[in-house]
């Protein structure tokens, strides 16, 4: 009697079958563990920015500024606060941002010294110059979300009229996933972060964020204070509303793409510095609508009216203007407070909440977060 050596076509079949079945069940398993350890990796990220905060504090004490620049015939308020726009004829120097002041703090002192912080961010080694914009390039894993696939650098391909940036195009930058909290305001109308009576009228913004019911439109900055913006020096005793209380930095994924929106974008950004006059598609309802330089630093919880555009109180991932955060992660965004504790916020968090959260000095009570 002869034995069977081999499967029948219908056992082959099953067998396949059966496998198919065990990696559709474990797949889905298999993808929510490896999120789950990148965004582990993400938090842990946003620690390490929080504590090199800290350490820059307890050394300088002050915070590091949002990002350094020099502005031509700029108006300063009472607090020291820079009113001017950001423009690019008006801004001059040296644009050095948050991440570069941090580098000695997150184990990149060779490459913070290397840098030529008396110059330019877009010294490129003509007329003398130190090479900084050879540095620009220099990737940082601690400033990378690993959820966010994008490559990680990117160019700026043009730049305005009247930007004193002289290196040539296409300039790359190092990619950065987290941005300083600016607060409540427009960030390329007021960087500064000027305080409520200091608005230039000039400026004619419209209606202002109504849920606090401002009663003039520059009441409405007072939402604001929060910790980064142009040449700001925030103390830890700035933050009236407690440490605990106030966001420090959050994601912000490469490109903003949400819910069939229209105006998809890419929101790059960086920890290096701005370039006076790389100006970008803000990614608003209309089209033409602009966001300066600054923003590829600094994200906002929202800004009053600006003429006829109603003010923009929307939550992270529900909007593609390029100046809010966002993030790869299903279901919310990563935060790092004041006190250097880390916070994972649902993107259906109450918006009131939010904005607060982004303010250091509002003085009022917080909702569930």
């Amino acid at each position: 009697m002869r034995t069977r050596s081999a499967f029948t076509l219908i056992e082959l079949l099953v067998v396949i079958a059966i496998i198919a079945i065990i990696v559709a069940l474990l797949l889905p398993a298999v993808q929510q563990a490896r999120e789950a350890a990148r965004r582990t990796t993400c938090k842990n990220n946003l620690k390490q920015l929080g504590l090199a905060v800290h350490n820059y504090h307890d050394v300088h004490g002050v915070l590091p500024p949002g990002y350094v620049m020099n502005v031509t015939d700029d108006t300063v308020n009472a607090a020291g606060e820079s009113l001017s726009a950001s423009v690019p004829n008006d801004d001059f120097g040296s644009g050095f941002a948050w991440g570069v002041m941090i580098l000695p703090f997150i184990e990149e002192t060779q490459l913070f010294e290397a840098l030529e912080l008396d110059g330019n961010a877009w010294d490129d080694g003509t007329g003398g110059t130190t090479n900084n914009l050879a540095l620009a390039t220099s990737v940082i894993d601690s400033f990378l979300c690993p959820s966010d696939s994008a490559p990680p650098t990117f160019t700026i391909d043009t730049l305005a009229a009247g930007s004193p940036v002289t290196a040539a195009l296409p300039i790359e930058l190092s990619r950065s996933n987290y941005v300083g909290l600016f607060g409540f305001g427009s960030i390329s109308a007021v960087p500064g972060r000027p305080a409520s009576a200091d608005v230039p009228a000039a400026m004619n913004f419209g209606d202002p964020y109504t849920l606090g019911a401002p009663a003039t439109f520059a009441e409405a900055y007072d939402f604001g204070g929060g910790l980064f913006y142009r040449n700001s020096k925030v103390r830890f005793r700035d933050v009236s509303d407690g440490l605990s209380n106030t966001l420090a930095f959050g994601e912000r994924r490469a490109r903003h793409e949400f819910n069939g929106l229209p105006n998809p974008q890419d929101a790059d950004s960086t920890w290096y510095a701005t370039l006076p006059g790389a100006t970008r598609n803000a990614g608003m309802m209309m089209a033409a609508m602009t966001e300066q330089a600054p923003s590829m630093l600094l994200g906002h919880t929202g800004q009053p009216g600006m003429g006829a555009m109603g003010a923009m109180t929307n939550n992270f991932n529900q909007t593609n203007h390029i100046v809010h955060f966002s993030s790869s992660h299903t279901g919310g965004i990563q935060f790092v407070m004041a006190d250097g504790s880390t916070h994972f916020l649902s993107e259906n968090i109450a918006y009131e909440t939010f904005r607060l959260l982004g303010s250091r000095n509002d003085g009022e009570t917080l909702g569930e977060f």
